[in-house]
């Protein structure tokens, strides 16, 4: 059970907390109602102060319990949902003669379209520990004309929440 303080932070006295319905809290069993959209965009605002993994739970939960209540995802719960990839050539080659291109190639954020979350700590956990692999056109249209392999993601390193990539192509 929560602190009364944390109930004054979504205006909630303890009867109108309990008459919200318990699908509606997005840290169970009875934290951070997102039964309106109000109380959506508060517990947007009052994440920060939860744990990692609790973050993560109420950012999955909100954008789950936003969908069936036809609610808006906070924005900032949308940070990375989308992205363009793109690569610049280092000018650098490799042995063999393959280019050296850098580029972003994932960032840490919350995923809920995917229900999947990272941090920048996890991301960087993960570069760390990445041992390349190839890139192919295993399901393209393209494969037979331009061949199987294009190249291959050599490593991957953190900065901050992107994971920078280098290609030989």
């Amino acid at each position: 059970m929560r602190k009364e303080s944390h109930w004054a932070l979504f205006g909630l006295t303890k009867e109108e907390r309990d008459k919200i319905d318990p699908k509606c809290f997005a840290l169970p069993p009875d934290a951070f109602p997102c039964d309106t959209q109000a109380h959506l965009d508060a517990a947007a605002t009052e994440l920060g102060k939860e744990s990692e993994t609790d973050q993560a739970t109420i950012k999955r939960n909100g954008a789950r319990i936003a969908k069936e209540l036809g609610l808006s995802i906070p924005e900032t719960w949308q940070e990375g949902a989308k992205m363009t990839v793109e690569f610049t050539s280092t000018g650098a080659e490799f042995a063999g003669g393959d280019r050296c291109y850098i580029g972003k190639v994932f960032k840490a954020g919350d995923y809920t379209d995917k229900d999947f979350s990272i941090t920048a700590d996890e991301l960087a956990a993960k570069a760390t520990a990445f041992a390349g692999v190839d890139l192919d056109l295993e399901h393209s249209e393209f494969r037979d004309v331009l061949g199987h392999k294009l190249g291959k993601l050599v490593s991957i390193q953190a900065s901050g929440k992107d994971a920078l990539g280098k290609l030989s192509v």
